[in-house]
């Protein structure tokens, strides 16, 4: 167990406790994963975590804290200890099994939706600018046939997806300004490829997820998800959240959080599930 500091301006300065942890838990073939909360800068602390996790294998499935109130500050806590601009996180290693780990994506882009590019950025505040050289918002607007007073409360329905290569990794939009950019939780850099991605039938993709998890472990011990607050209100909204906690314990005991944002891998996303499944 450990805390990476200094989230904005420099996380490798704890990597050597990190390197250090997982030495001495010895790592071996898919029987270990890396649990993590952090307050900020999501693709930094990805970039930097996966310094000394790639080496072991070791993935990584994490949440961004989520419930403080506005204006205030995220704290995350190791030992009794507070620390803001910080991530906490955890070694795990299996000794009876294996570890492994999964995401649940209810989005995707339609076969005919467009592919824009990225032409204007601020990654300090995470804006989308400019979309085909144009304000992002009204690049959304006339896609989906939408006013601007519409756009954030249908990040539910049609939120941003970043392409990269045959994946799409979900960004939310949250903030609409009146230059036409939007604020989102997920960073999208200049020239990357983007779609507007539709809901899909999150029932039929939650049965195959848990399918999946039953066919691929012997016996399942623990699950552990973490899943984005947008699908907390989504499955709130349309009356499926208890079933879909239900259906959760029935691969076995599970612990789930939501977060403002999920860690997977060497990914940060949003409007996702991400899960360790412990034999």
């Amino acid at each position: 167990m450990g805390v990476i500091r200094y989230l904005s301006s420099c996380p490798i300065y704890d990597i050597k406790p990190l390197e250090d942890g997982i030495r001495s838990i010895a790592p071996g073939q898919d029987n270990t994963v890396c649990i993590e909360f952090c307050t900020n800068d999501e693709e930094r602390l990805v970039t930097t975590m996966n310094v000394a996790l790639e080496a072991s294998k070791i993935p990584l499935v994490g949440g961004t804290v989520y419930g403080y109130p506005a204006g205030a500050t995220a704290y995350v806590m190791v030992n009794g200890v507070l620390y803001s601009d910080a991530c906490c996180y955890a070694l795990i290693r299996n000794t009876s099994g294996k570890i492994h780990t999964y995401s649940e994506n209810i989005y995707a882009a339609s076969c005919d939706a467009r592919r824009h590019i990225a032409t204007k950025v601020d990654l300090k505040t995470k804006e989308l600018l400019c979309l085909d050289g144009r304000p992002a918002a009204d690049v959304y607007c006339d896609e989906l046939g939408l006013s601007r007073d519409r756009i954030v409360d249908n990040v539910l329905k049609n939120p941003l997806g970043r392409v990269v290569g045959d994946e799409v990794f979900i960004s939310s939009m949250y903030k609409l300004s009146s230059n036409g950019s939007l604020t989102l939780y997920k960073r999208i850099n200049e020239n990357d490829t983007i779609s507007i991605l539709s809901l899909l039938d999150y029932k039929e993709i939650n049965h195959k997820t848990l399918d999946r998890i039953k066919s691929e472990n012997t016996h399942c011990s623990f699950v552990f998800s973490v899943n984005c607050i947008y699908r907390h209100l989504l499955f709130t909204n349309e009356n499926y959240l208890g079933t879909f906690l239900k259906d959760m314990r029935t691969i076995a005991p599970h612990v789930g959080v939501v977060g403002g944002g999920e860690q997977y891998k060497k990914q940060h996303v949003n409007q996702t599930m991400v899960c360790a499944v412990f034999e």
